[in-house]
């Protein structure tokens, strides 16, 4: 058996809690131990980081590390071969690999310690991951719990906007979780926050829903408010030039699009930013967290709404600015509380 028809099957028994020395698999690949290290070692500095490790001459993997990232050992085995330069397919290939690296890098698969750059995943989670992954893969329709019903859902795509994970799909129908009853408000492409599916399950049906509009507008949705119903459309703002290198640097602002510098506003651009959400409730927060940084221009709708947010807070805080005394926290906690 060769080397990289052995690493696979080594890998996919470390994901079952299977532990292997390092002349063993020398032994099954019919290789020097030294080959075995310097394979082993490429898949850990390339892919896997910290998921396999070695102790003593034998190796190790955390239970489950294949099903949590979704990829394949054969996968893994080939992308670490030309990443490493040991296998080589040609140069265009090699930086497609490439740049599917760095993608999974940057949603926090690979090398990152996925706590503190994605939101905290359970195994439930971890569950239906694998369940919609094959089931988009397939074709096949889905049946989950989400929000007191049962929803029957055309699965598109996972995807991860701003920390979280959500399922894209089209709602067929939902039903009334103790009644069965069908109720309003479905026949539509919906995002669900993975976190709150409970009880998926695959059925034996396959999706003919047309999905060819939805990749124009994951292209400009920055977190989990899209609005499947409206098309996108533009909004006109004011950025200080301080925060064009920000701007440009992350893909979280890849639909913000400088136009030119403002006349008559000297330190500020004009940006032409995508909106996907009706409410623009996907550019927000955003906004209010650069302010005064940047001004909206158009449309007016999207200006009232930040005035109208901002007379909120005020109100709510002025109970509390009556005094010129700091608010002291301690002061707002129930006296009996455990």
């Amino acid at each position: 058996m060769k080397i990289h028809e052995t690493l696979p099957y080594v890998l996919e028994q470390m994901n079952k809690g299977t532990s292997f020395r390092t002349s063993q698999i020398a032994e099954m690949a019919e290789v020097t131990e030294r080959t075995v290290l310097y394979r082993m070692n490429d898949i850990i500095d390339h892919v896997l980081g910290k998921r396999i490790y070695q102790r003593t001459h034998v190796w190790y993997g955390k239970s489950g590390f294949l099903d949590l990232l979704g990829l394949s050992a054969k996968e893994i085995v080939v992308m670490s071969g030309i990443l490493s330069g040991r296998d080589r397919f040609g140069a265009d290939l090699s930086e497609t690999v490439k740049k599917m690296m760095d993608a999974l890098k940057r949603q926090g698969y690979l090398l990152y310690d996925e706590q503190q750059v994605l939101e905290r995943t359970t195994s439930t989670m971890h569950v239906h991951f694998n369940k919609l992954r094959s089931a988009i893969d397939a074709g096949n329709i889905v049946i989950f719990e989400f929000q007191n019903a049962k929803r029957t859902v055309h699965p598109f795509r996972i995807i991860n906007r701003e920390y979280y994970w959500y399922l894209i799909g089209y709602e067929e129908y939902k039903q009334h979780l103790e009644t069965d009853q069908y109720l309003p408000d479905s026949n539509k492409m919906k995002t669900y926050t993975i976190a709150n599916i409970k009880r998926l399950e695959t059925i034996d049906r396959i999706s003919d829903y047309d999905f060819s509009f939805v990749d124009e507008i994951l292209q400009h949705a920055c977190n989990g408010f899209i609005d499947w119903e409206h098309p996108p459309h533009t909004i006109d703002v004011l950025v200080n030039s301080r925060l064009d290198n920000h701007l440009s640097r992350a893909a979280f602002y890849n639909n913000w699009k400088k136009i030119a510098a403002a006349e008559g506003r000297q330190g500020y651009s004009l940006y032409r930013v995508t909106s996907v959400h009706n409410q623009f409730r996907d550019v927000i927060p955003t906004i209010l967290k650069h302010m005064p940084d940047m001004i909206v221009l158009y449309p007016l709708e999207l200006i009232d709404a930040i005035r109208q947010r901002i007379e909120e807070y005020n109100m709510s805080m002025r109970p509390y600015l009556m005094s010129d005394l700091p608010i002291d926290p301690s002061e707002l906690l129930s006296a009996d509380r455990p």
